[in-house]
């Protein structure tokens, strides 16, 4: 069964969250604070660990009513209205201009993060009040998916690194595509399994046709990069066959070939198997899937009524990561 959409409201944070968020509130909505420290302190308190998602989502919420510039009662409205009411027009321009600005910069802030921290937010909730609905019961184990390898040489590396964000740089702020990044491609040689991640969308035709791109450009890579091995492994039999035949299989230039040759035909067994295995579509799927709690949530909806396996509905998922014509 579907589960009923709980909401975060402020009356659920403890008395001591409600003074802490709000004394922060008090000072990003205090128009005469000097404006880079105030946005500083807001970018810091998103991205650390001092406030936990449900204190966040209030006071991106909040700070959203408090600079409504459609509100005639907001706070923004009323400093608009005393920055008009003075006399000096210099000033008046100069004040407006800065308002603007910061409320601007501000709501851009909160248009990144608020359904992200309210996702979070909401599924703590559901933790706490242990609905029937919990995102553990129905997800796959991680421990089953490793992140997507990456045998690549440092410049291929960054270049799909640098092709992810460019893919991603309209649909997502930098932090999440850093995300995306390091929660589901093994940069390192001990990394570990891919996390849960919280990220909201706006259009599910856009996501499918990154994925798509993003797909086809790792699958390439892949390729290449197993082609290169099995071509540097014929080479160097070859080379073994000429020195077989005219040289003295004692010889140390000899031995030398032998070893490279073992190393170079592991490289291609791995370079192979990657290509076999992590190119395909449905590990994609299962990328969107750990990433995009609107996937899971539609997985628990078609669940509710047809009874799919996460594997069965990871195959819906793949085939709609396609190009957006």
């Amino acid at each position: 069964m579907a589960h009923s959409r709980i909401e975060p409201f402020l009356i659920d944070l403890r008395p001591q969250s409600v003074v802490k968020v709000f004394n922060v509130l008090e000072e990003l909505i205090d128009f005469n604070s000097e404006h880079l420290k105030t946005l500083s302190k807001l970018n810091k308190i998103i991205s650390g660990i001092d406030y936990d998602a449900h204190e966040k989502y209030i006071l991106l919420y909040y700070l959203k009513q408090y600079l409504n510039k459609g509100n005639n009662r907001s706070q923004f409205s009323i400093k608009l209205k005393e920055i008009e009411d003075s006399e000096d027009f210099k000033e008046l321009i100069e004040k407006r201009e800065h308002l603007e600005k910061y409320t601007d910069e501000i709501l851009k802030i909160c248009d990144r993060h608020l359904a992200e921290y309210k996702r979070k937010a909401t599924s703590n909730l559901k933790s706490k009040i242990k609905t029937n609905f919990s995102e553990i019961g129905f997800h796959i184990n991680l421990s089953k998916f490793e992140k997507l390898p990456v045998n690549l040489k440092k410049v291929e590396t960054e270049k799909l690194k640098q092709f992810i964000k460019n893919t991603f740089k309209n649909i997502f702020s930098d932090q999440i595509i850093h995300q995306l990044i390091e929660n589901f491609f093994m940069l390192k040689s001990i990394d570990y399994n891919a996390q849960y991640l919280h990220i909201e969308y706006s259009r599910s035709n856009e996501i499918n046709d990154a994925f798509f791109k993003l797909f086809e450009f790792y699958k390439k890579q892949l390729k290449y990069m197993r082609d290169k091995a099995k071509e540097n492994l014929r080479k160097i039999k070859i080379e073994i066959e000429i020195q077989r035949q005219s040289a003295d299989k004692k010889n140390p230039e000899f031995e030398h070939l032998l070893k490279q040759k073992e190393e170079m035909y592991k490289a291609f067994r791995i370079c192979n198997k990657d290509y076999r295995n992590a190119a395909k579509k449905k590990n994609f799927a299962m990328i969107m899937f750990l990433a995009f709690p609107k996937i899971r949530e539609n997985y628990d909806k078609l669940n509710s009524t047809k009874q799919l396996t996460v594997e069965d509905y990871l195959e819906i998922v793949s085939r709609n990561i396609r190009k957006n014509t």
